[in-house]
């Protein structure tokens, strides 16, 4: 156990820059990944001040997340430097896009563990027709998530209403655990009035 976490910690270092940059901008694609993030931080800290005794079930979601992460993050840093090279801002620019894609793989890998049986050749259409929208820096249409949603509803059949990925279940492990992933901030409107 001791070695995965030491594989996440010297991962998340190498990434650090990256992950920065999006929790600054406030990204989707950083909130998206916060749920697995936090959970693995968590874990790594408790572990490490042996406030909690590793266990299979703690091995298990430590595996899952670190794979996870490494992947989505992976995926994310070719699409900026492939269809944006390394141009950060544009990428954000198409952000939707790319959180779109990385749902897509999402469904796919759950299908694909599960056995189900899907149209694999309709969610590589689907998933080339968004990267053609990276790539030829197309106006993203303002009912594209609608369409995405419509489209791997019908590629994915029965098995969509049962879809429970990574990140689901990543949010009840943080929940299990305590964990307030997006906490509130409070917001002052108008003026402090020093009252």
């Amino acid at each position: 156990m001791e070695r995965l976490l030491a594989d996440y910690r010297a991962w998340k270092l190498e990434q650090d820059e990256f992950l920065e940059e999006l929790e600054e901008h406030e990204t989707m694609i950083y909130d998206r990944w916060l749920p697995v993030l936090a959970v693995m931080d968590h874990l790594d800290e408790k572990i490490r001040t042996k406030a909690i005794k590793p266990n299979q079930e703690i091995e298990t979601i430590v595996q899952t997340g670190a794979a996870f992460l490494n992947d989505q993050v992976q995926t994310a840093k070719l699409y900026l430097d492939t269809a944006f090279q390394g141009d950060l801002h544009h990428f954000l620019d198409y952000e939707t896009v790319v959180c779109y894609l990385l749902t897509i793989d999402d469904v796919r890998y759950e299908l694909a563990e599960k056995n189900a049986a899907f149209d694999q050749e309709g969610f590589m259409a689907l998933q080339d027709e968004l990267e053609s929208i990276l790539d030829e820096k197309k106006e993203i249409p303002d009912a594209l998530g609608i369409f995405v949603d419509d489209k791997v509803k019908a590629l994915s059949g029965e098995h969509y209403d049962s879809f429970y990925g990574i990140i689901d279940i990543f949010m009840d492990v943080a929940d299990a655990l305590g964990i307030d992933i997006y906490e509130s901030e409070d917001i002052v409107v108008g003026r402090d009035l020093g009252v």
